[in-house]
């Protein structure tokens, strides 16, 4: 068994105001306060809204990342997905059962599995685009 040590990006600021808007993720950009559910209605929900958005990597990356934080807080914890970089400037999102959402560089979003579309290589995390399920 190999075993890389994997570098994940650090986490951003974010925080929830009165108002249900989250007011702070490193876009800068507001993302709604999501309903709360359990974890799979609110990733469905979170998936909808980051879909609805511009094809930006970045800006959709990071709408994820904070509508992300809103899931495991109201999971206390149950639910979580770590923020990583692909090989290929993809952004990796991987949750604790090695299921993954991708944001490709084009800005595309996808869903896959660790060893079924995201593989673990030497240099990192690379996804598949031929093995990923496509949400968008």
């Amino acid at each position: 068994m190999e075993v890389y040590n994997l570098q994940l990006a650090e986490p951003y600021n974010s925080a929830v105001g009165y108002s249900g808007i989250l007011v702070h993720n490193s876009s800068g950009s507001p993302v709604p306060q999501l309903t709360p559910a359990q974890p799979r209605q609110m990733l469905g929900e979170a998936i909808r809204h980051v879909k609805s958005l511009p094809q930006e990597a970045g800006r959709r990356a990071d709408a994820f990342e904070a509508l992300a934080r809103q899931i495991e807080s109201h999971s206390g914890g149950a639910w979580s997905a770590a923020r990583g970089a692909g090989t290929d400037g993809s952004v990796i999102f991987l949750g604790r059962q090695g299921e993954g959402l991708v944001v490709a560089p084009n800005g595309r979003i996808f869903r896959g599995v660790i060893g079924r579309g995201i593989d673990i290589t030497p240099n990192g995390l690379q996804p598949n685009f031929n093995s990923l399920t496509p949400l968008d």
